[in-house]
């Protein structure tokens, strides 16, 4: 990399890699050499990065579980689901989807509609015999020599 480290990918460099340069990519690592050789402010940063590199390690490194360890915790685990009772129906929801489901669905639209239909007709067969005195007020006076020549 030819062009110029800035201080904040430094300072990126540092965090990630720490203050040893072996461990910086390639790539960069010219340009932050450099740029430690040219910048105080960026010799500082390097500076307390390598005072926290020395104090990491000095801590003990970690030892990976024994496996009395991982059956401690694995026996205070709940259980896992293996229960059948919804895998039917699941099974059941998943054949059902897409285009399998059209069929069906538009024949029970179909069905309720008509029935909805019928349930829901006027009632034709009335047997009221009142004068609707409203339709008789509407009547053109034509209709009035008419009905007053019936007897």
């Amino acid at each position: 990399m030819n062009a110029p480290l800035s201080r904040e990918r430094f300072a990126v460099l540092l965090e990630a890699y720490g203050a040893a340069p072996q461990r910086w990519p390639e790539a960069e690592r010219a340009a932050a050499l450099r740029l430690l050789d040219t910048d105080t402010l960026a010799r500082q940063h390097w500076q307390q990065a390598q005072a926290l590199d020395a104090l990491l390690d000095t801590l003990p490194t970690p030892q990976p579980p024994t496996a009395t360890a991982l059956n401690a915790v694995f026996t205070r685990l709940p259980p896992a689901n293996t229960s059948t009772t919804t895998s039917w129906a699941k099974a059941l929801w998943l054949d059902l989807t897409g285009w399998r489901l059209t069929v069906p669905t538009f024949a029970l639209a179909l069905v309720a509609g008509f029935a909805t239909g019928l349930w829901l007709q006027p009632n034709t067969t009335t047997t009221d015999t009142t004068f609707d005195w409203w339709q008789l007020s509407q009547l053109e006076d034509s209709h009035w020599t008419q009905l007053a020549d019936t007897p």
